[in-house]
């Protein structure tokens, strides 16, 4: 079985990518996947972790086993998750590797530039002018360390191709690894 691991920092993009390739498998290969998305973990299973490093890992060891038991019932698991540590991601590869499950990671990447200009709660500015703090949780992602991965299945500038385009793109990686 598979797990398609989308990463990148925030606001490239994750979250779109997924859903649309969730529906994709739907309707072009009727193949059933679920979406183990960070930002409803963090709301449920991992609403006890904060940003600390410590936090971070377990937040992403939480995150794989979630998908691993998915993928072990053979449904397809399309996580989304910044997964800024090259540590980090290493033990979810484990993970799956432990299981035979076959991990795609695709990088979602963006110039933070444009991650600034996708700001719908004008955060920055609301940092610069004090009514949020730089500990706050929104902020502090978008300031966080991300170590861009050197062995990810496929890397995206999602700033320079339209969904439907990073879908084909998706799944070609997909199918050369025999997904599809």
């Amino acid at each position: 079985m598979y797990c398609i691991w989308f990463s990148g920092i925030r606001r490239a993009g994750k979250t779109t990518a997924a859903i649309a390739l969730k529906l994709c498998l739907k309707e072009q290969y009727n193949m059933h996947a679920v979406l183990v998305d960070i930002d409803d973990l963090k709301a449920t299973l991992n609403e006890d972790l904060k940003f600390s490093r410590n936090d971070q890992r377990e937040n992403m060891r939480r995150i794989a086993h979630v998908a691993r038991i998915f993928c072990s019932e053979n449904i397809i698991s399309i996580v989304t998750c910044i997964s800024p540590f090259a540590e980090d991601r290493r033990m979810t590869r484990e993970i799956f590797k432990r299981e035979s499950i076959e991990m795609i990671h695709i990088l979602l990447d963006i110039p933070i530039h444009v991650a600034k200009e996708r700001n719908p709660k004008a955060l920055d500015e609301k940092q610069e002018q004090g009514i949020i703090s730089g500990d706050d949780d929104e902020v502090f992602l978008i300031h966080a360390p991300f170590e861009r991965p050197d062995n990810c299945n496929l890397a995206i500038r999602t700033d320079q191709f339209s969904i439907p385009e990073t879908m084909e793109l998706v799944l070609k990686a997909s199918g050369n690894i025999g997904l599809l």
